[in-house]
């Protein structure tokens, strides 16, 4: 706005430019549900909301998301979920797994004539109370996005596929969301022993 007003001559010289920026990574969220933490989660949570964040741990779908998906939008037959209202307003596809699928195929049949796959609109209080019981006061229903794609860059898929699957708009995008282990940057590095020209004669 500054800039502008010194192109129409209205100022000088921006009065902000001396204002240092905040880092982007300084605002980077890396909370992840870790596999330790999991089963007292789900312990906590009712039971109508288990199913809704066993999804998001599989899927990556963003709560608006879910809590909108149709049952018209989940092909079980080709194990494929087709995500409509998303974020960049393009539609993607999301594979079912078989854990997901077992659990989606119990869903659709006991909801009836419900559109929705999750016959509900607030989980708010829900998910607040069961994560507080569980001990995790820092975790948010989003960072089971996170999670997911961290999981699966730690099982080995590229982050392309995993961009692809978030439906973001660049890869660099993705990198932001993704927290592996410190492990996994370890194993990473070890694998350079194995070749025989990096080893001193």
């Amino acid at each position: 706005m500054f800039n502008v007003g010194i192109e129409e001559g209205y100022l000088e010289e921006n009065p902000a430019k001396k204002i240092k920026l905040y880092s982007e990574s300084d605002t980077v969220r890396d909370r992840v549900l870790s596999e330790e933490e999991e089963p007292g989660l789900f312990k906590e949570l009712a039971e109508h909301v288990r199913p809704l964040v066993f999804s998001a741990l599989h899927t990556g779908m963003r709560k608006g998301e879910l809590l909108n998906l149709k049952k018209e939008n989940v092909n079980l037959e080709k194990r494929q979920i087709k995500v409509e209202r998303t974020k960049s307003q393009k539609a993607r596809f999301i594979p079912i797994n078989s854990a997901l699928f077992d659990v989606l195929s119990s869903l659709m049949l006991k909801s009836g004539k419900e559109q929705r796959v999750f016959p509900f609109k607030f989980i708010q209080a829900a998910w607040e109370n069961a994560r507080r019981r569980a001990g995790l006061d820092d975790l948010t229903f989003h960072d089971l996005r996170r999670t997911f794609g961290t999981r699966l860059l730690e099982a080995g898929l590229n982050i392309v596929a995993i961009s692809k699957l978030y439906g973001h708009s660049s890869v660099l995008v993705t990198q932001r969301y993704l927290h592996p282990k410190d492990e996994l940057s370890r194993e990473a590095v070890e694998l350079l022993v194995k070749a025989p020209r990096d080893k001193l004669k």
